[in-house]
């Protein structure tokens, strides 16, 4: 079987190739599954297998890496930033879910009201892309990080420990007591009108 491609179609071809070869480059390098790095090697055996016929459809411009920089690298990361985005929004609307409903009550709207369910995430899907689309990650923050992983029933004791740590500090010399609310209304001077 023989197939017959345009310059243009082989083109075309080598910059999908390119794609796929970048994601799966990607996930070989990040996950410790070793069939995504083996995929990601006969991606780039496939990917080197089309560029040897560069010359015959007057293509050889590919072969170089300015190519890769100028063309296949902001496609990946436009992707990248537009499935980063689309994943958390997903996530935070979900997250807001469940922060405004208990389990029954999800549970509930799963069963008898799915469309307004699907809506009420939607609503929050848009306001997080919209968010994204204005400013990125600029206004994203992780508050409290540490007490979300901390067991039910453990926290108390983790904000113990804290507090007996930062006493600790205090004692050794290391921080400053901070001075009374009274000490420091004495030396603010109000203006006068």
């Amino acid at each position: 079987m023989q197939i017959e491609l345009t310059n243009e179609q082989y083109r075309q071809l080598l910059e999908l190739v390119s794609l796929g070869n970048g994601v799966l480059g990607t996930v070989g390098d990040l996950s410790e599954d070793q069939v995504y790095e083996a995929k990601s090697m006969e991606g780039e055996d496939m990917q080197s297998y089309l560029l040897g016929f560069a010359g015959e459809f007057d293509s050889e411009d590919l072969l170089k890496e300015e190519m890769y920089q100028e063309h296949i690298l902001p496609i990946m990361m436009d992707y990248e930033d537009l499935v980063t985005y689309d994943n958390l929004s997903t996530q935070l609307a979900w997250r807001d879910i469940n922060r405004e409903m208990s389990e029954e009550e999800l549970n509930e709207m799963v069963e008898k009201y799915e469309d307004q369910l699907e809506e009420k995430i939607s609503a929050y899907e848009d306001e997080y892309r919209q968010e994204f689309a204005r400013f990125g990650l600029t206004h994203l923050e992780v508050v409290g990080g540490e007490e979300e992983v901390i067991e039910e029933g453990e926290t108390e004791e983790a904000e113990t420990s804290a507090e007996s740590e930062a006493e600790e500090v205090k004692s050794e010399g290391w921080v400053e007591d901070t001075p009374s609310e009274e000490a420091s209304e004495e030396t603010v001077e109000k203006p006068t009108a």
